[in-house]
């Protein structure tokens, strides 16, 4: 999980390569916007985790459907 403003698939090769992990897959490439037009962090959904007890909100198991 995580916010930037480049290309998603560039930005998280850059961060893999580090780790050597190649086994990685994108479950959702989206904007992040509510339906009324504002916009929301990578914070704003681990805080969202963290209300609804998410056991580690920053590699958490949770589908891409699901809605906070």
């Amino acid at each position: 999980m995580g916010q930037t403003a480049r290309d998603v698939k560039q930005r998280i090769a850059e961060q893999v390569k580090t780790a050597a992990i190649k086994n990685y897959k994108i479950e959702l490439d989206e904007p992040a916007e509510r339906d009324d037009g504002t916009i929301f962090s990578d914070h704003d959904v681990r805080a969202a985790l963290v209300r609804k007890k998410f056991a580690n909100p920053n590699w958490n198991g949770c589908a891409a459907p699901s809605r906070m």
